[in-house]
């Protein structure tokens, strides 16, 4: 959509507009009316998330999850299956891809804290941090982590600060 309004003239309805249609319909229907207050009956949720990309070994994602709703701080991390990094478009590093699939672990594993909570999420990643902020990006593996992102954290009724 970036791309069809900043650079081309075409008006054809392409397989990427269906494509971002298609998005925009899915995300209607999950997201639900949010009330914006100035004072949110909790503290928020304060979540920092990371990855690590070394070519050759398995991408690590983690997080670690601050909630009133819980006694102690949540540690998550994982390890991206190969199968799943080969998914994504070719290139030297694929960090950011990782920084943004970070972001999800947290309303993946422990959605309870998320759910109608406010978020502040820390995301140390330029590049991932605005595909997230945003929830759009130019390239299409990062694109696809960041609508999952976008979905499922509307879906929990999260107010995110990312």
């Amino acid at each position: 959509m970036i791309q069809r309004q900043y650079r081309d003239d075409s008006t054809a309805v392409t397989p990427g507009v269906e494509m971002a249609w298609q998005y925009l319909e899915c995300s209607l229907s999950v997201m639900h009316l949010k009330e914006v207050a100035f004072r949110h009956p909790e503290p928020p949720v304060i979540v920092y998330s990371d990855a690590m990309f070394v070519p050759g070994q398995p991408m690590g994602l983690g997080a670690i999850v601050f909630s009133p709703r819980s006694p102690r701080p949540v540690g998550l991390f994982t390890e991206v299956p190969e199968e799943l990094t080969q998914q994504l478009l070719p290139k030297k590093t694929h960090i950011g891809q990782g920084e943004a699939l970070a972001g999800l672990l947290g309303p993946i594993h422990v959605p309870e804290l998320y759910e109608n909570a406010f978020v502040i999420h820390f995301v140390d990643n330029t590049s991932a941090l605005s595909g997230l902020i945003k929830g759009v990006c130019p390239k299409a593996d990062t694109a696809a982590i960041v609508a999952l992102y976008t979905l499922y954290v509307a879906s929990l009724c999260a107010g995110t600060n990312t």
